[in-house]
């Protein structure tokens, strides 16, 4: 099982290949960054002791995990990135939106 934040921690390595025109707005290079490798930082303390998902006889992953306590978990992990960088807050937020969207699940 990969954890989410070692796979956003990946996410923040590969973007380090970004090319400047990824990255338009001057000077937020370093937090534009430094989001895409934090993203997931919601899910630390879920990956440390995952949820098992009795139907299914296996861990939830992010993607089927039950959607009341996975909102809140990323308002956790987005409000410890605004503490840092309010911009990387915010592209994490559209970030999460998106996946919200192609999921085709009816969220809060």
């Amino acid at each position: 099982m990969v954890k989410q934040h070692d796979h956003g921690k990946l996410a923040g390595e590969l973007a380090i290949w970004f090319k400047e025109e990824h990255v338009p707005e001057e000077g937020r290079r370093d937090e534009v960054l430094w989001a895409v490798a934090e993203h997931d930082r919601g899910w630390i303390d879920l990956d440390e002791t995952p949820f098992w998902n009795d139907a299914e006889h296996a861990p939830y992953s992010f993607i089927d995990f039950p959607v009341v306590p996975k909102l809140t978990f990323y308002k956790r992990g987005l409000d410890e990135i605004e503490a840092r960088t309010p911009y990387g807050a915010l592209l994490c937020s559209l970030h999460f939106e998106r996946l919200i969207k192609i999921s085709g699940l009816d969220y809060p």
